[in-house]
């Protein structure tokens, strides 16, 4: 099996006004770990953007 290397991004989400950070957050592990919603409908949680953590924020683990 090929190494893993830990990659480090920020991805702002757009969700209902109703739901809260930590069900947001909830929803984006099930989205990408299993490749489903959580609890959510379809279409709910959407990615807005993606990018690169800046290195100062991870310091040097890799």
């Amino acid at each position: 099996m090929p190494k893993k290397k830990t990659h480090y991004v920020l991805v702002r989400v757009s969700a209902p006004e109703d739901m809260g950070a930590t069900q947001v957050r909830k929803e984006v592990r099930s989205l990408i770990n299993d490749q489903c919603n959580h609890s959510a409908d379809e279409g709910d949680i959407r990615a807005a953007k993606v990018s690169a953590v800046p290195k100062s924020w991870v310091g040097d683990k890799e």
